[in-house]
């Protein structure tokens, strides 16, 4: 053999043992993953072997899920380098093509096109990597919402064994009775909220589109129409301010001739429902007053806005004020039934085996009226941003 044939055997050697050299590095890089992987999956294993509960085997499967998106993730990547480098490729004989089968020509639309189209192919498959991507998150999501879904159930269980366990059946009958009631009522007040919602939504299109044709003087008797209206409004709801007051000062009389009525007995008898109730109703309407006094605040806001408006959608707010006043007036049953416990705590005490019973309907009462309170806040204040 010639020395030429020894150097080519030579180079071709030394091209196999970078080859070779290249092939060891990516399998070095493989190892190092898969020892990772099997670390993670030791750790769990030792976690599933020590904490044997169904929520953190759920943690296992998120990890062990979150460990195959990686690998994927990675794999993609180096898929899509490995296609960054054929279509340099492929672009490169492309215009080795054009030289040979075609003139020189000034084709600069063409060059354009042939360079979007891997940014195209390259959108495509990011698009599509977003979208697996979003299911997998979303099944993951679920997942966690069942696992937390059955971790409730399971607290309900034991709940309604507690309940079981202290309560007759009877008295469970009417508490299932109760809750069954306020999550009807709970219902109907979010119906009547979206529907609201609704109205509110089309009365802010009326007015936008109605809103470039009003008249001077119709505007200014509209407004002093709407300023009287508030006026009456505003009075109203002084007045139940005054009433809630009289209310606050009766309760927490009572709730001290109580406190000084129960000094002399037992520390059981000192936490006896009555006072918890007769605190628990202090707070309600200090509450209460401050909710209407928000209303009040509105109101003002209403009388100083100065943008233009028409009579009907003047019209329509102030009945909203009004309904929402009509509200406020439905509180007064329950301000009444407050006074009816009031005047049967200041009675000499005799148990009463429905009377906790009562306390909780009460509770539940107040509950709700503080649910559509925040809602109706919310709603005043979207349209208000809108």
């Amino acid at each position: 053999m010639t020395e030429e044939d020894l150097k080519i055997r030579i180079t071709e050697l030394e091209k196999e043992v970078n080859a070779k050299e290249l092939h060891i590095n990516s399998l070095l890089d493989r190892i190092e993953e898969l020892e990772d992987t099997v670390l993670k999956f030791e750790t769990l294993i030792s976690d599933e072997e020590s904490k044997s509960s169904e929520i953190k085997w759920k943690q296992a499967k998120y990890s062990m899920l979150e460990m195959d998106l990686e690998s994927k993730e990675k794999e993609i990547r180096d898929l899509k380098d490995r296609m960054g480098f054929l279509r340099k490729d492929y672009i490169q004989l492309q215009h080795e093509l054009e030289k040979y089968t075609k003139k020189e020509t000034n084709s600069t639309v063409i060059r354009i096109e042939e360079e979007k189209q891997p940014l195209e192919t390259l959108v495509k498959d990011l698009q599509n990597k977003i979208n697996k991507q979003q299911i997998l998150i979303n099944e993951l999501e679920e997942k966690i919402k069942e696992g937390g879904i059955e971790r409730l159930n399971a607290e309900i269980l034991e709940l309604r064994q507690k309940i079981k366990d202290i309560a007759s059946p009877d008295e469970i009958q009417q508490i299932d009775s109760i809750y069954k009631a306020s999550q009807e009522e709970l219902r109907k007040n979010l119906i009547y909220s979206n529907k609201q919602i609704k109205k509110f939504e089309k009365q802010l299109e009326k007015y936008k589109k109605k809103s470039h044709k009003i008249d001077p003087n119709q505007k200014k008797s509209d407004n002093k129409e709407s300023g009287d209206i508030i006026n009456n409004l505003l009075r109203e709801l002084k007045q139940k301010d005054e009433k809630i007051i009289e209310l606050s000062k009766k309760t927490s009389e009572v709730g001290q001739f109580k406190g000084s009525k129960n000094i002399d007995q037992a520390p059981i008898s000192a936490k006896s429902p009555s006072l918890d109730l007769t605190a628990d109703l202090q707070r309600k309407l200090n509450k209460a007053k401050i909710e209407i006094k928000n209303l009040q605040k509105e109101l003002e806001d209403y009388k100083i806005w100065k943008a233009p408006t028409n009579s009907n959608n003047q019209d329509e707010i102030i009945r909203e004020l009004r309904r929402k006043l009509e509200r406020i007036s439905n509180q007064d049953h329950i301000i009444d039934e407050i006074n009816k416990i009031s005047n049967q705590i200041t009675s000499p005490p005799a148990e009463d085996p429905k009377l906790e019973l009562r306390i909780r309907e009460l509770k539940n009462l107040i509950e709700d009226l503080k649910t559509q309170n925040n809602q109706q806040r919310l709603e005043i204040s979207k349209l208000r941003k809108k």
